[in-house]
């Protein structure tokens, strides 16, 4: 019933000819021809969609002249046609071109879960006995033709040890790639491991184990099943790459002239998305420790999620390029190749495991291009959040519900005691003090085994010296009085939380050297799912691009040159919330911001260009950014280039910014500046 159920529903959607797949074969009519049936590569034809055409396109009597079986996919010329052409001695004009529509599928005349076989009486009689016996096994390829490849493996084992009890290991690979159909193509990794691990980050190229996924494509649609890539690229609010689990399709439409195509998913991501900007330390390779978002130190960060720079420029993972990063530590290391100092500006992106709350995923992108692909518009929508009611590291109980519907959006306001009372061999002490303020206050003194020591205590990460305690060694803290520490007694409740983003882009292209883009994104946050205090709301983004490149210019007979004018406009409300990265690598060095001073931002840039010759350039920019009402930033930039055959090659750049924050009474000024110049000739190359 699963097998058939859905082919019979396919049958009805096909009986229109024009929707079905199409086929061509052609034949040089010959004496063999006369009474001999040709059997077609297709088995289902639909009902007369067929023509036949011989010659120069005379058009074959159906029924007559040939015959054609739609069932068993088959075609019988008549014997007085055959006679008639195998005269001619033109092969061009004995030959038959046959078009028709078909369905996609091929089985077995019959199915059956026994055979009636017929053997002699074993008694030496000549009477025979009908028994049923079971076929041979089923295999894919009855029901899916030789074209599906398959491979796999499976493993069974065990281990034991002096110090630890026997356990069993098993694991289950498969993996299987092809063409099922005409136009449907599946490809997909099945595992069963028993102990799934990351793989170690040490290598270019990521061997996962536990990648499970099923993909089905056609010719205009697609699905895929199980864990794969959102890479959602193309707009600047709104790109979005992410691991997920779960269900992803898409597919590709035309409606009159105009084309498009549609994605959907519904998934449960794997990690939370996060930004971490850091110094290096002279002569330090690492480790390099990553943080999450709220500063939690001992994460485990998804395999190869992460993209590491140096200076704004890409590293490469492996032990023979950039770095390795043992994904379970959440630590960095960098090769001899790339050496840290304390002028490197190490930027890190990645998604960690948070492991709070089960967090869904849902995106929906459609994209239609009009007027001969001249203008295209494009919608997405995303939406991230935490379902309250499944947490997964932590017991959500009455208490804890409590405290997170009076939280707010305050992370620090939805704290739970981390004191336990025991009745004996308890870890911690508590002791009474008097501050030297005058004060008194209790605090709580690492002593196991003492008769005193009722307490046990969870501590948590508050921020560096915005604690009283200090940890000494794996689970033993010691207080050093308030701000002397970093962690306090407490035990924090995450916020389940909910990110939607919608982004809309238009990009219009009325000659090929102009180009206007204009995109305008809103973000709504709630910090607290299970609170009505949160004062979240939303944000809105808008940015202007206009692109003019002119390419050779003339006035008369004379070629003056390209040009090139670019002009851009952006401006992000304060409340605004990305999903992920949307400034350039650089971007608080390229406009020299030194502060945290957050508010509505507004960036305007303009440039022009002119190459007057190929292989020679000459470029100027512009431009501002305003943050809030305490911080702007002006830059301006000049570039000139050259290279081509028998020329030097030479380039020079240079960029002043002015940058000023009021909120520091702070002003800076930088000059950068960078020039490059070679020549070869012989076999020698100069550089300077």
């Amino acid at each position: 019933l699963v097998l058939f159920n859905p082919l019979l529903h396919a049958q009805q959607q096909y009986s229109d000819a024009a929707a079905a797949p199409r086929d061509t074969l052609r034949f040089v009519v010959s004496e063999s021809f006369k009474d001999s049936v040709i059997l077609l590569p297709n088995q289902f034809i639909v009902d007369r969609s067929d023509t036949a055409l011989v010659g120069p396109g005379r058009l074959l009597i159906r029924g007559v002249e040939y015959r054609l079986d739609y069932r068993n996919g088959s075609l019988l010329f008549d014997s007085s046609f055959v006679n008639g052409l195998v005269q001619v001695e033109d092969s061009s004009d004995r030959t038959v071109v046959l078009r028709y529509a078909y369905l996609p599928f091929r089985f077995r005349d019959s199915y059956f879960r026994r055979e009636l076989v017929v053997v002699k009486d074993s008694v030496g009689q000549d009477s025979v006995v009908r028994i049923a016996r079971p076929p041979s096994s089923f295999s894919l390829e009855e029901a899916f033709g030789p074209n599906l490849q398959k491979s796999g493996s499976i493993v069974r084992g065990f281990t034991v040890g002096s110090n630890r009890d026997l356990s069993l290991n098993s694991g289950l690979r498969l993996q299987f790639a092809g063409r099922i159909a005409s136009d449907i193509e599946v490809a997909a990794a099945l595992t069963d491991e028993s102990t799934p691990i990351q793989p170690e980050g040490t290598t270019q190229a990521l061997q996962e184990f536990d990648n499970v996924y099923v993909e089905i494509k056609s010719t205009n649609l697609g699905a895929t099943l199980g864990d794969f890539n959102l890479n959602a690229d193309g707009t600047e609010f709104a790109s979005v790459n992410r691991k997920l689990q779960g269900a992803k399709g898409f597919g590709s439409y035309r409606v009159g002239s105009a084309t498009g195509s549609a994605v959907v998913a519904g998934a449960i991501t794997r990690g939370t998305f996060n930004i971490n900007q850091f110094r290096g330390i002279e002569g330090v390779q690492g480790p390099y420790r990553l943080t999450g978002r709220n500063g939690e130190t001992f994460i485990t960060v998804i395999a190869g999620t992460e993209r590491v720079y140096i200076d704004g420029q890409p590293m490469v993972r492996g032990e023979t390029n950039d770095y390795v990063i043992d994904y379970s530590l959440g630590q960095l290391n960098f090769t001899a190749r790339r050496l840290i100092n304390s002028a490197s500006r190490i930027t890190i992106d990645f998604e960690y495991t948070e492991r709070a709350y089960t967090r869904s995923f849902i995106f929906a992108q459609n994209t239609s291009r009009l007027f001969d692909e001249k203008a295209q518009f494009s919608v997405s929508y995303f939406r991230e959040a935490d379902d309250q009611d499944a947490p997964i590291d932590f017991a959500l109980t009455d208490s804890a519900r409590q405290v997170l519907q009076g939280a707010g959006s305050d992370p620090r306001a939805a704290v739970l005691s981390g004191v336990t009372v025991v009745d004996s061999n308890g870890l911690y002490i508590q002791v009474d003090t008097v501050l030297t303020t005058g004060d008194s206050t209790r605090f709580f003194r690492y002593a196991p085994g003492d008769s005193a020591a009722l307490y046990n205590v969870s501590f948590s990460f508050v921020g560096t010296a915005n604690g009283e305690y200090s940890r000494i060694a794996l689970g033993i803290f010691e207080w050093k009085g308030p701000g002397g520490g970093d962690f306090m007694p407490v035990r924090f409740v995450p916020l389940p939380q909910e990110h939607q983003l919608i982004d809309l882009t238009l990009a219009v292209t009325p000659t090929d050297d102009l180009r206007i883009n204009a995109e305008y994104a809103r973000s709504i946050v709630d910090s607290n799912r299970a609170s009505t205090l949160d004062t979240g709301g939303g944000g809105n983004a808008l940015t202007f691009d206009l692109d003019f490149r002119p390419r050779d210019i003339h006035i008369g007979d004379l070629n003056i040159g390209s040009f090139e004018v670019r002009l851009k406009e952006r401006f992000v409300e304060e409340q605004f919330v990305s999903l992920d990265r949307i400034n350039v690598i650089e971007f608080d060095r390229k406009w020299a911001i030194d502060t945290t001073t957050r508010g509505d931002e507004e960036i305007r840039e303009a440039s022009l260009g002119y190459m007057p010759t190929e292989g020679i350039s000459v470029l100027g920019g512009y431009g501002s950014i305003r943050r809030g009402d305490r911080f702007h930033s002006t830059r301006l930039d000049g570039s000139a280039a050259m290279r081509g055959e028998g020329l030097p090659t030479a380039s020079y750049y240079v960029e002043e910014i002015s940058s000023e924050d009021e909120s520091a009474d702070n002003k800076g000024t930088w000059l950068r500046q960078k020039g490059l110049a070679e020549y070869t000739f012989w076999k020698l190359t100069p550089v300077v």
